[in-house]
């Protein structure tokens, strides 16, 4: 379920958010991609803790994301954190900048840095951490975490074959055209899978990424911490 742009509220309501005692706490994602990918990478981590992922939209409808959720009936009530993830692309401050903006002026307490909570002040409120994937980069995407967890048959230099045969789009900035070889590199990989018509979130569940593996260890961490 989307959080952004202009109709973001009636998201909500269509969506049937509503948080209640189950829900402890929120991480808010950027995009529908992301949401299902963590969804179907860690179930049960998320029951056990009690976590809703939402898809927040893009970096230019986090602000929006931010200001529904906050809005939302029984979000003061029930909610005891919210975390976020978003990735960095070719801008990891500027994420960072973005992410930071959007919990203070939702009201809530902002993270000094990546994986470091922030609790709140005197008033009140949840407790807050984010996370700017892939973790310790200055560029890049999901996608890159997926290649280190990579947990199928097909061999990685055929995959570099492949994208050696392909044109480049027309990018100038490296780091999209580095985001640009992650993401075909991902894509690639799933349809040389058994099930070549699933979906990101699908693959997940499907166990071609390795949720223990090192390379997603962050997006596990951040689960936790919130």
């Amino acid at each position: 379920m989307a959080l952004s742009g202009a109709r973001t509220a009636a998201a909500v309501s269509a969506g049937g958010f509503k948080p209640s005692p189950e829900t402890r706490a929120i991480v808010i994602v950027e995009g529908k991609n992301l949401e299902f990918l963590i969804r179907g990478l860690f179930p049960k981590l998320l029951q056990t803790r009690q976590i809703w992922v939402l898809n927040g939209g893009g970096r230019d409808d986090m602000q929006s994301a931010f200001d529904v959720l906050v809005r939302t009936s029984g979000f003061r009530e029930h909610v005891k954190a919210v975390g976020a993830i978003y990735d960095a692309e070719g801008d990891k401050t500027g994420t960072a900048r973005s992410l930071s903006a959007a919990f203070r002026a939702a009201g809530l307490a902002v993270p000094q840095a990546p994986l470091k909570p922030a609790s709140p002040g005197p008033a009140g409120g949840p407790n807050t951490a984010y996370l700017i994937v892939p973790h310790e980069k200055e560029s890049g995407c999901i996608e890159d975490m997926l290649l280190e967890a990579y947990a199928g048959n097909q061999p990685p230099e055929c995959v570099e074959r492949f994208m050696s045969c392909l044109q480049q789009p027309d990018r100038r900035d490296s780091s999209a055209i580095n985001n640009w070889k992650a993401k075909v590199k991902v894509h690639s990989l799933i349809a040389a899978s058994a099930k070549p018509e699933q979906t990101l979130g699908e693959s997940a569940k499907a166990g071609l990424w390795n949720a223990d593996h090192s390379g997603l260890a962050p997006i596990k961490k951040l689960l936790e911490l919130i």
